[in-house]
């Protein structure tokens, strides 16, 4: 993300390094998500979480959506991360299918780990099955995988 604000302030506006708090960045987590908030490390951006600012719950926004008459639109995740289940890697799939191409990428990547000590194969999803797989078998899986877990630290490790 900051390189694409630095390159918009750069063509668009010429601006080679931008002054403190020149640009806002608006993030749309709700009041029930403000555990994710983390400021950012880019001195020129400052950030704002409007809906946390108005007290805006999930539910809040939900029945916002209800009564407009608009469009849900779906959640925003990462498309390689283990906190998503399988009718988040579903909709990916079909959603997004390149950005799931690199959650397959990601996925075939973290297999070996053995570097980092690990002794089992890793996996993307929790059901423990290569994506390529799970897509293959129309996103049903044997093992539990709970659609309740998500993400809450609003940074990845990567």
């Amino acid at each position: 993300m900051d390189r694409v604000v630095r390159a918009y302030l750069l063509y668009h506006m010429g601006i080679k390094q931008p002054k403190e708090n020149s640009v806002e960045r608006w993030i749309g987590f709700s009041w029930d998500e403000q555990s994710r908030c983390k400021p950012l490390s880019q001195k020129y951006q400052q950030v704002r979480w409007p809906l946390i600012e108005m007290g805006e719950t999930k539910e809040d926004v939900e029945l916002w959506y209800k009564m407009t008459g608009e469009e849900m639109p779906p959640p925003s995740v990462c498309n390689h991360c283990w906190a998503n289940g399988t009718q988040t890697f579903k909709r990916i799939s079909e959603t997004d299918p390149e950005g799931f191409e690199r959650a397959i990428e990601f996925d075939e990547a973290s297999r070996d780990m053995s570097q980092f000590g690990m002794r089992e194969k890793c996996f993307v999803s929790k059901t423990l099955m290569p994506l390529v797989e799970l897509r293959a078998n129309g996103f049903e899986a044997t093992s539990s995988d709970s659609q309740a877990l998500s993400c809450d630290s609003g940074m990845c490790f990567i």
